[in-house]
C-alpha cells in the first residue's frame, strides 16, 4: 500500500514531464498516417502517369526534330601485300545544313483520361535552308563514297504524330518523303527521301523546303543542325518552360500565349558539319519548349506534407500551454483525435485538389479541420474564448502554409522566420507557467 502510494505520489509531481513525453511519442506515431497518404498520393501519381502514357501513344509521344541530313554511303577497305582491298568497312557519312530556319506554330489541347489531364499539340513546322553549295568530302583512293545512294533525312521522335502527308522540296523540285531512316548512330525513327547525287548535281545550289504536321504531348524540341540556326516560336499556351541546352535570344510569355526567338551557331554545340555516325552525339544540343500545366496538385501536397511534424509540435504545444494555464486535464486520447484530424488534412487535400483548383481544395480542406478542432477544444476547455484562440492559430499556421507553398524563391527564407518566431512566442509563454506548481 506504502509502495502504491510512493508511485501516485511520484506520478503526480512528474506528471507534465510524462505528458510531454507522452506528446512526444504521440507525434512519432502520428507520421505514421502521414505516410500512408503519402503512399496513397504516390500511387495517384503512378495512375497519373499511366494515363499520360495511354493518351501519348495514341497521340504523339513528346517530340524531338532533327534534321535534314544529307547522308552520304561509304566504304573503307585497307590493301594487303598484293594490293588486294580487305577490312572492308561500311559506314556514312553526315553532312548538315549550312543554314537551318525553322518556324513552329504550337496549338495545344488540353486531353482528359478520367479525372486526369495531360497538354496535347498540334504543330505546324516549316523548315527551310541550305546545304553547302559544293559537296565536297576528304578521303583517299581506298575510300569509295556511294554518292548514288546519298539520302535526305529527318528525324522524328515518334512518327505516329505525323498528321499529314509530307512533300519535300529539294532545289524547287517535288519530291515524296519515305518512312524510316537508315542513319546509323544519329537518331532512330522519322522519315527520309532519296537524293542521287551524280557529279553534275554535286556543286550548286542545294536548298530545300519542307513542311511538317506534327501531333505530340507537352515538350517540342529541335536539334542545332546548321551552321547557323534559327527557331521561331509561336504558341496560345501561356505557361511554357523553356528547355534543353539553349534558351530563347528573346521571348514574350502572356494570358493569350508566347512568343520565342533562338539564335545558334556551330560554335555553341559540339560536333562539326561533317561527320561519321561514331564521332559525335547530338543529343546533347537539344532544345525547346515544353507546356506544362500551371499546378502540379501531387508536387504541391507532397511539399505540405513535409511540414506535417511541425504542424503536430505547434498544435500540441498550444493545447499543452491551454492545459496548464486553465488547469485543465487534456487526456491523450485527445492529444491523438487532435493529431489524427490535423493528419485528415493530407488526405482531404489530395482527394479534393483532384477535382477542384488546388486553392479552393486547400481552403476548404483547411476551413474543415480548423471548424473541427476548435469545436472540439471548446469542448474540452468549456470556454469560447479558447477555442477562438485555437481557431485564430491554426488559421495563422494554414495561411502561412499556403504562402510557402505558393512560393519557390522565399520559401527557405519565410519558413525560418516562421519558426523562429513561433519558437520565441514559444519560450515567451513558458516563462509564465509555474512548472513546479
Amino acid at each position: 500500500m506504502i509502495m502504491i502510494e510512493k508511485t501516485q505520489n511520484i506520478l503526480r509531481r512528474n506528471a507534465v514531464t510524462i505528458k510531454i513525453i507522452i506528446i512526444f511519442f504521440l507525434i512519432l506515431a502520428l507520421m505514421i498516417p502521414v505516410e500512408m497518404i503519402r503512399s496513397i498520393k504516390s500511387e495517384r501519381q503512378e495512375r497519373q502517369k499511366e494515363a499520360f502514357g495511354e493518351i501519348n501513344s495514341k497521340w504523339g509521344k513528346e517530340q524531338t526534330v532533327t534534321g535534314p541530313v544529307l547522308t552520304i554511303p561509304y566504304t573503307h577497305y585497307d590493301l594487303d601485300e598484293k594490293n588486294d582491298p580487305i577490312n572492308m568497312k561500311h559506314d556514312q557519312y553526315f553532312i548538315l545544313p549550312d543554314h537551318l530556319n525553322i518556324k513552329a506554330e504550337i496549338i495545344p489541347e488540353i486531353r482528359s483520361r478520367g479525372i486526369f489531364k495531360v497538354v496535347v499539340y498540334k504543330s505546324i513546322l516549316k523548315l527551310t535552308g541550305s546545304l553547302p553549295a559544293d559537296l565536297q568530302l576528304a578521303g583517299n583512293t581506298q575510300t569509295n563514297y556511294d554518292w548514288e545512294k546519298a539520302r535526305l533525312s529527318i528525324g522524328i521522335t515518334d512518327i505516329k504524330g505525323i498528321s499529314d502527308s509530307i512533300i519535300l522540296q529539294w532545289n524547287g523540285e517535288k519530291l515524296n518523303t519515305e518512312p524510316g531512316v537508315n542513319v546509323n548512330g544519329l537518331f532512330e525513327s522519322g522519315l527520309s527521301v532519296p537524293t542521287p547525287l551524280t557529279d553534275s548535281k554535286r556543286t550548286g545550289g542545294h536548298r530545300f523546303s519542307i513542311e511538317v504536321n506534327l501531333n505530340g504531348s507537352r515538350n517540342l524540341g529541335f536539334t542545332p543542325l546548321g551552321k547557323e540556326t534559327q527557331v521561331e516560336m509561336v504558341s496560345s499556351w501561356p505557361d511554357p518552360s523553356f528547355t534543353g541546352a539553349f534558351l530563347p535570344n528573346n521571348h514574350k510569355i502572356s494570358d493569350e500565349g508566347f512568343t520565342a526567338a533562338w539564335k545558334i551557331l556551330e560554335y555553341n554545340r559540339n560536333f562539326p558539319q561533317v561527320f561519321t555516325h561514331s564521332s559525335f552525339d547530338i543529343s546533347e544540343s537539344v532544345f525547346g519548349v515544353n507546356l506544362i500545366l500551371p499546378v502540379d496538385n501531387y508536387q504541391v501536397v507532397e511539399r505540405s506534407m513535409k511540414y506535417a511534424i511541425l504542424f503536430f509540435a505547434f498544435t500540441f504545444m498550444v493545447f499543452f500551454f491551454m492545459e496548464i494555464l486553465k488547469k485543465q486535464k487534456v487526456h491523450p486520447l485527445q492529444y491523438a483525435l487532435v493529431g489524427f484530424a490535423l493528419t485528415l488534412f493530407y488526405l482531404l487535400l489530395l482527394s479534393l485538389s483532384e477535382h477542384i483548383v488546388f486553392g479552393f481544395a486547400y481552403l476548404i480542406a483547411a476551413a474543415g479541420i480548423i471548424l473541427l478542432i476548435a469545436a472540439y477544444s471548446r469542448a474540452i476547455f468549456k470556454n469560447n474564448a479558447t477555442s477562438l484562440k485555437m481557431a485564430s492559430f491554426l488559421v495563422l499556421v494554414y495561411g502561412v502554409l499556403f504562402i510557402l507553398l505558393q512560393m519557390q524563391d522565399y520559401v527557405l527564407l519565410l519558413g525560418s522566420l516562421f519558426l523562429f518566431i513561433a519558437l520565441a512566442v514559444a519560450m515567451y509563454i513558458s516563462l509564465k507557467i509555474d512548472w513546479e506548481g
